[in-house]
């Protein structure tokens, strides 16, 4: 690169890193009173959601002991509506922090004071008790759809450069090269949301073989009893430490639809906002 290709490049790099520390540390603040779930119990409370997750923090309102407050917290939508339907969080209060998790899920969330919005109706409560998992499973798509649409703006921009001479074009084709990479990695992970015509929902009893959590998407296999005797090898292919959890307890999982090799399905469970993207295959003899 030459030194006016620099000039363009280190700015943009150098605001990146910023972006990503300052990101860092702000998710890193209430992280610092995870330790005191180890000697502090979970408390249930009165919880309503007057404002829904989406590009800024849900707010909800928490009631104990006749006293309100409201915390502004990042949740997932599949959390926000198993509160809707409980009306129920489980907190600790740290200082102005307050942790918090919903019932059928163990991820824990943090939540600083906020104060109220306009309070806003939401729309009547699904009945179904897997939209949840539903809810979650399209949450796991979207965090992986969101960088892929950065990394479209980002090819705009490097196009951009590269057509007024701005930038060396080589550097566009490198950016292109390992955006294409990435694209390969994570696309059997697209396939978490699957159409809604694929049948009722189907239990399955797992075994997992042993797995490593990962902060983003972790991903492990094992093998599944079907209930007309058929074993089956599965990957999950896009998960949480959450979910793995889920199954290590219940002993297996829900797939929507009948499993079939060779497929990828949404598995879940009734009434609890976690989710996978799971694979079959049939055992090799």
């Amino acid at each position: 690169m030459t030194h006016d290709d620099w000039s363009y490049a280190l700015p943009t790099i150098g605001f990146l890193l910023a972006v990503g520390h300052f990101y860092a540390l702000a998710s890193a603040r209430w992280q610092r009173e995870l330790p005191a779930l180890s000697t502090h119990p979970w408390r249930p409370v009165e919880a309503a959601v007057l404002r829904g997750p989406g590009l800024r923090p849900a707010l909800v309102e928490l009631t104990e002991g006749g006293a309100s407050r409201v915390v502004a917290v990042r949740l997932g939508p599949g959390h926000a509506h198993v509160i809707r339907r409980t009306g129920r969080a489980w907190t600790v209060t740290r200082g102005t922090t307050t942790l918090l998790r919903v019932d059928g899920s163990h991820g824990v969330a943090g939540g600083r004071p906020a104060v109220p919005g306009p309070t806003r109706l939401d729309a009547p409560v699904d009945g179904d008790r897997f939209t949840a998992a539903l809810l979650e499973a399209r949450r796991l798509r979207s965090s992986i759809l969101r960088p892929l649409l950065l990394m479209v703006l980002a090819w705009a921009v490097f196009a951009f450069f590269a057509r007024f001479g701005l930038i060396d074009r080589y550097v566009v084709q490198g950016a292109v090269f390992g955006s294409v990479l990435g694209l390969a990695a994570a696309f059997p992970q697209l396939r978490v949301v699957l159409p809604p015509d694929l049948g009722e929902w189907t239990w399955v009893s797992a075994t997992l073989d042993p797995w490593t959590a990962r902060a983003d998407r972790t991903t492990a296999k094992g093998w599944v009893s079907l209930a007309d005797g058929r074993h089956l090898r599965v990957s999950l292919l896009s998960t949480t430490p959450d979910f793995l959890g889920t199954v290590w307890e219940a002993g297996g999982f829900w797939v929507a639809g009948q499993p079939e090799p060779g497929r990828t399905y949404t598995a879940g469970f009734p009434d609890a906002p976690v989710a996978a993207a799971v694979r079959f295959s049939s055992v090799r003899k």
